[in-house]
């Protein structure tokens, strides 16, 4: 009897014991739930507030290259034949109208426009191509010479043109109040041939020439006494004006001062000024012509 008594005591003891122990299990893993919950909640938080540490790398806007300049300068043209000078053909800027250039580039043209007519000549050569320009802060007047009539000396390198020449920028000069130190020459071809004549014969009346494409002239280019650029086509080009540029004319004012264009004989000017498909200039040429010291070159 008093043993199952005990027995039975003992059964009693073991099941609270069990009960126990498994109370005790549950609320831990109660308590385990809990704290993994807190945790994903602190980790959520922790997302939603910390910075992101990420660099952010801004990209800038690309710029496009406009059509058109906003305020292109354009040109009034006008053809001059009063008998007393050579005839010309005047571009005055419209920046004319409210500041008188003080800055004077006399183009002389090549042989498809010697002893043309006049509506001829404005359509050809440089007075054909200028008024499609499209310039920003360009001032300056351009004159283009014209071989014609009892002025037709056939070509620049000879003293008749140059004489032609000098009277013509004398009465230029005297009437618009130009400097002579603010004359440039250019020219293509025979006018480029004419440049490199003018560069030697008549060193008072520029401060700086470019000879685009020229040919072999009579003056001593050793004797070469202003600031002189040059630029000869690759494409097809003449033998004749590639041996001047790079044989004659190199030597005598730097060989990096000739420089090499893909680009055929016509064409040369155009490259070289650097016009994009709309017409804007994109060279800074026009601003070594005006004056300015480019790097490159001096």
């Amino acid at each position: 009897m008093k043993r199952n008594i005990f027995v039975t005591l003992l059964l009693v003891v073991l099941a609270i014991i069990l009960v126990g122990n498994r109370v005790s299990t549950v609320e831990t893993a109660a308590e385990t739930n809990v704290a993994y919950a807190q945790n994903i909640e602190n980790t959520e938080e922790k997302i939603e507030t910390e910075p992101d540490e990420t660099e952010t790398i801004e990209t800038e806007p690309v710029e496009t290259e406009p059509l058109i300049f906003d305020e292109s300068i354009t040109f009034n043209v006008t053809y001059v034949n009063d008998g007393e000078v050579m005839p010309y053909a005047l571009f005055e800027p419209s920046s004319a109208e409210d500041n008188p250039p003080e800055h004077l580039i006399v183009w002389l043209h090549g042989l498809g426009e010697v002893s043309v007519s006049e509506e001829t000549f404005l359509t050809r050569g440089p007075a054909g191509i200028i008024p499609s320009w499209k310039l920003e802060n360009f001032n300056a007047y351009i004159i283009c010479p014209h071989l014609k009539g009892k002025y037709n000396s056939k070509r620049w390198s000879i003293a008749t043109a140059e004489t032609n020449l000098a009277n013509l920028l004398d009465k230029f000069i005297e009437e618009h109040n130009i400097e002579k130190e603010n004359i440039s020459l250019m020219g293509a071809s025979l006018g480029g041939q004419g440049v490199a004549y003018m560069a030697v014969k008549m060193p008072d009346y520029f401060s700086r020439a470019v000879v685009l494409s020229g040919y072999a002239s009579i003056a001593n280019m050793a004797e070469i006494k202003i600031p002189v650029i040059g630029y000869v086509g690759t494409i097809g080009e003449d033998s004749v004006s590639i041996k001047f540029m790079k044989n004659t004319l190199a030597p005598a004012i730097g060989e990096e001062k000739v420089k090499s264009v893909e680009a055929s004989h016509a064409d040369v000017p155009k490259v070289v000024f650097n016009f994009d498909d709309n017409g804007n200039c994109r060279s800074d040429v026009f601003e070594w012509l005006l004056g300015e010291t480019i790097s490159e070159w001096m």
